[in-house]
């Protein structure tokens, strides 16, 4: 019970302040990242049929699951903190 109270504190407690070139940063690594796989993709892939297709929507799911991840982690912060 004593680990899960710290946990709680630890949440109710810390403010998370993130900031917008960072954030940005990331999101062009990661998009890189995904064009990168892609192409790996497209290359080595098994698939029999529509590897090309497959491979494009790497970077649209990357994108989005990193700008979904920095919503979601703005609103528990901005809801702790008040």
């Amino acid at each position: 019970m004593n680990k899960a109270q710290t946990l709680l504190d630890l949440f109710s407690t810390q403010s998370l302040q993130i900031s917008l070139p960072l954030f940005v940063a990331n999101l062009l690594l990661s998009a890189l990242l995904a064009w990168i796989l892609g192409r790996v993709h497209m290359k080595f892939g098994t698939t029999l049929s529509n590897r090309e297709q497959f491979a494009r929507t790497f970077l649209l799911v990357t994108t989005d699951r990193g700008h979904a991840c920095w919503r979601t982690r703005n609103e528990v912060a901005t809801s702790t903190s008040k």
